[in-house]
């Protein structure tokens, strides 16, 4: 981010790690303003940057095309690997998607109260908010309250089948 999370100042980038951690590039990436979260399909890498999804070459590191939108803080992305990208916008109560070369509101939900950590698990899209992780069965976008409690969500990933790991802005896992 290299700076405050909401500005759009260019001042972030993305760094190139070894496995082991060590730094082969720091600035591979440049020309964001605070990147968030990524996710790699085929050859592109997706990052959330404030209010646009930009796809990179993972070959070059360049950007290679982006899609802005009127939200003010695009965060975590998922499911990259099916080839949607689907968007979380902590900034209102929508999800985004990225289909065919265009991304809009996929989703919008007054549950959705600043929906962050995103997962998809088989044919539904886990949605953590302020205090609940939703479930949405994607084909009717379909929502129930999944996990109720859990603090504000952050990361959302899974373990094993059927079980999760998620991190919460308090500092809870």
């Amino acid at each position: 981010i290299n700076g405050n999370p909401t500005d759009l100042d260019e001042n972030g980038f993305i760094s190139k790690l070894s496995t082991s951690g060590e730094i082969i590039e720091l600035e591979w990436v440049t020309g964001l303003s605070a990147p968030k979260g990524m996710g790699i399909f085929e050859d592109h890498l997706y990052v959330t940057d404030i209010n646009r999804l930009v796809k990179i070459s993972v070959d070059s590191g360049l950007i290679v095309a982006d899609w802005p939108t009127d939200a003010e803080f695009l965060n975590d992305i998922d499911d990259v690997k099916n080839g949607t990208v689907f968007v979380s916008d902590m900034s209102s109560d929508r999800v985004f998607a990225l289909m065919n070369d265009t991304f809009d509101v996929w989703l919008q939900s007054d549950h959705f109260e600043r929906p962050n950590g995103l997962f998809v698990d088989n044919n539904n899209l886990l949605v953590g908010t302020n205090d609940t992780i939703y479930s949405v069965y994607i084909e009717s976008k379909e929502i129930r309250a999944f996990l109720e409690g859990t603090g504000g969500i952050d990361g959302l990933e899974t373990v094993k089948n059927d079980q999760y790991v998620f991190s919460d802005w308090s500092g809870h896992i």
